[in-house]
């Protein structure tokens, strides 16, 4: 009886995993078996001799299941990146092969693990594309689509204040503030006294100032916007003495604005009895006013 064996093996080389240049694989072995030949018949007493057997069927060879295939393990698609990232792939049934590495259709690299410095770019989409060709020329291909993402724009917020008396004469007076604390967008113009909105969503809003008023005043804080024509909120507070009383007014509150939207903050004295004060003016101080965006 004769035998014959081939080789049938799929071979899965991990590149840059772990940091090891060959990685696990596997082989996987088929037995051909060629059939023994049929015995001859035994003599009958009386009868004919019988037919010799037939042949064993040769077995087939094993085939190949899959060519030469590549696949990005690093980074994953759609994967929000930056700084360093390292570029690893998998491939299938190649032991020896080329590749390239390309960056929106230009090629960056000959060799994986590859890092790719984020930093030299600008944000937004970037396709990373991984091709393999083998020694009998076959060529398997993949890429990821990946968001560079380096300086995220900041959040909008700011605080603005003022902390030297300012007269007030009675209606209602836009602050006149002076300072910024913080600005993280420069949305806040100091000459207008006004915010104006950078970026749709939700805004939370506090304003404060302490007052100091001469006769019977109640002190009114508001906030306005062109989007809010009456107002978007306002809250009144009465000192508790009539003459020369420091008493504090303040508003929070959340509202939705457009970009291009623009805020700014009264204060109101609205004088009351007795008649003799009516007219009467006063003064604030250790006024501020911030805005931060919540959400979308």
């Amino acid at each position: 009886m004769e035998n014959r064996s081939s080789l049938f093996g799929i071979i899965a080389l991990i590149i840059g995993a772990s940091g090891l240049g060959l990685g696990a694989f596997s082989v996987v072995n088929f037995q051909v078996v060629e059939g023994p030949p049929g015995e001859e018949g035994q003599d009958g007493s009386d009868g004919v001799d019988g037919l010799d057997g037939v042949d064993g069927i040769n077995g087939t060879d094993g085939q190949d299941i899959v060519g030469l295939q590549v696949g990005i393990l690093d980074p994953d698609h759609y994967e929000i990146v930056s700084e360093l990232v390292v570029v690893r792939i998998l491939l299938w049934n190649s032991s020896k092969c080329s590749i390239k590495v390309f960056i929106n259709g230009s090629l960056n690299a000959t060799s994986v693990p590859w890092e790719w410095d984020t930093t030299i770019v600008t944000d937004g989409w970037y396709n990373v594309s991984v091709r393999a060709m083998d020694t009998e020329s076959n060529i398997a291909q993949d890429e990821v689509m990946v968001y560079v993402l380096n300086n995220p724009s900041p959040t909008p917020r700011a605080r603005v204040w003022r902390f030297s008396t300012y007269l007030l004469t009675g209606g209602p007076e836009r602050i006149n503030f002076d300072t910024k604390s913080y600005d993280s967008t420069g949305s806040f113009n100091l000459t207008t006294d006004r915010y104006v909105i950078p970026e749709n969503g939700y805004y939370l809003l506090i304003a404060s100032s302490l007052l100091r008023i001469h006769g019977y005043t109640i002190g009114e804080i508001a906030i306005w916007s062109n989007d809010y024509p009456s107002g978007i909120s306002r809250t009144r507070s009465t000192p508790d003495t009539v003459n020369n009383a420091h008493f504090t007014v303040s508003i929070t509150d959340i509202a939705y604005f457009s970009e291009g939207d623009w805020i700014e903050i009264t204060l109101w004295l609205v004088v009351g009895p007795p008649a003799d004060v009516m007219g009467e003016s006063g003064d604030y101080r250790s006024t501020f006013f911030s805005i931060t965006k919540l959400s979308d």
